[in-house]
């Protein structure tokens, strides 16, 4: 009796790591570039290691590889009954299965038991926001603004519009440059929308496809940078001696 007891244990813990070496082996170790670029199947398990959080929201959080650059951010979506306890600098482990949800590619935590997160070191320093110009971040360039999807980035010399696109997205226009172009703001994060007329020496934000359009994101209200002359003087040693 005692025999079939300890054979019986010895089977269950055979199981049990069959079925944690199988799950290991469904699970794809990858990166965020190779997410953004296609080379990962949707809906595969996959693990992406040493990326950092950049911005927080109620429901996700979004990471970049630390060697930044285009295609190196992506969401993590923890859902709003598991709100993020990362923090912005968090660098992490992340385990979860890789989803385009409605186009926007994010790692979905809440409807998979094999996910997790694990924060590696608390202390890592985000990478720089990366400059871009308007029309890289518009719905109309799709194959320019998917680079920067999930990305942090930045945009200088901007004035608020006039335009309320509804949901709480606004409109700016960049000045000084040959292309003047719009930017599509939207409010993800919790930051003071500013009244149109307003010029800004810069915005800082994430990129996010949502509903069928490009928005750039500020985090807070520390993002924008205001400046207080008229458009027509204002000179690039103003702008850069904000920086």
């Amino acid at each position: 009796m005692c025999n079939i007891r300890v054979q019986s244990y010895r089977l269950i813990l055979l199981m049990l790591l069959l079925v944690s070496a199988s799950a290991a082996l469904c699970q794809v170790d990858t990166t965020v570039y190779d997410l953004n670029n296609g080379l990962i199947q949707v809906d595969t398990l996959v693990l992406i290691q040493d990326v950092i959080v950049t911005a927080v929201a109620a429901y996700g959080f979004y990471v970049q590889e630390q060697a930044s650059g285009a295609y190196s951010g992506i969401f993590i979506y923890t859902g709003s009954a598991n709100p993020p306890t990362v923090e912005i600098g968090n660098v992490c482990d992340i385990i979860g299965p890789y989803v385009e949800y409605n186009g926007f590619a994010e790692i979905n935590m809440p409807n998979d038991a094999g996910s997790s997160i694990t924060v590696t070191d608390p202390n890592g320093t985000p990478p720089e926001p990366i400059q871009v110009q308007a029309w890289q971040t518009r719905t109309s360039n799709p194959v320019e603004a998917e680079k920067w999807e999930s990305v942090l980035v930045r945009v200088v010399n901007l004035e608020v519009l006039d335009i309320d696109l509804g949901y709480g997205a606004y409109c700016a226009v960049e000045f000084g440059y040959a292309l003047n172009d719009t930017l599509r703001l939207d409010d993800q994060f919790d930051h003071s929308q500013p009244p149109a007329g307003t010029l800004m020496a810069q915005m800082i934000g994430v990129i996010r496809y949502s509903y069928g359009e490009f928005n750039t994101n500020p985090r807070e209200d520390s993002d924008l940078i205001y400046l207080d002359v008229p458009t027509s003087k204002i000179t690039w040693s103003d702008i850069k001696a904000l920086f």
